[in-house]
C-alpha cells in the first residue's frame, strides 16, 4: 500500500491496521467480549458504589442489583444483533 501525498503515514497505519483486524474476525470477536467485559465491571462497581453508598442498601441486595445490571448489559451487548449494529463502526470508517 503506497502512501498518497494526500494520506498522512499515521492514516495510513491505521488503515492497514483496521483492514488486518477485519480480516481476522476470531480477534474483532475477543476484543469486542474484552471491551464489553471492561464495561460491565465498570457498570457492576458503578452501581454497587451508588446502591451501597447513595441509596445505603445494605450489602447484598446492593451486590444482587450491581450484578443484574451488569449480566443484563452483557446480554444485550453480546447479542448478535447488537454486535452487528455496534460492530466497531470506526473500523468500517477507517477502510
Amino acid at each position: 500500500m503506497a502512501i498518497t501525498d494526500t494520506e498522512s503515514p499515521m492514516k495510513a497505519l491505521l488503515s492497514q491496521l483496521f483492514a488486518a483486524l477485519r480480516s481476522r474476525p476470531i480477534t474483532l470477536k475477543m476484543i469486542s467480549f474484552a471491551m464489553i467485559g471492561a464495561g460491565n465491571a465498570s457498570v457492576d462497581f458503578g452501581v454497587f458504589a451508588f446502591a451501597y453508598k447513595l441509596l445505603e442498601l445494605p450489602l447484598v441486595p446492593s451486590n444482587v442489583l450491581a450484578w443484574l445490571m451488569a449480566v443484563s448489559g452483557s446480554y444485550v451487548m453480546n447479542t448478535p444483533g447488537c454486535i452487528d449494529i455496534l460492530n466497531f463502526a470506526f473500523l468500517y470508517r477507517a477502510g
